[in-house]
């Protein structure tokens, strides 16, 4: 242990363990944010077709509840 080969070839391969596992860690970060961006733009497009359904149902309801209400009061005028 007391040779500088022996310790160049540890330095050596503690610099290639080290950045493999970088490399490793940044692939790994870099497919999560990934999916997670695809996982939120499902979602994003859910709730927009939600909402937009959601929207015409409401403007349906509105319409039938307008109908019925002048119905009711043009009944009652004289």
């Amino acid at each position: 242990m007391t040779e500088p080969q022996v310790w160049t070839v540890i330095g050596v391969l503690a610099a290639t363990l080290v950045s493999f596992v970088a490399a490793a860690l940044t692939m790994i970060t870099r497919t999560v944010n990934v999916q997670f961006e695809r996982v939120s733009e499902k979602i994003d497009l859910k709730f927009d077709g939600l909402h937009g359904e959601l929207g015409a149902r409401l403007d349906s309801l509105d319409r039938d509840v307008q109908a019925l209400a002048n119905r009711v009061w043009d009944e009652k005028r004289p």
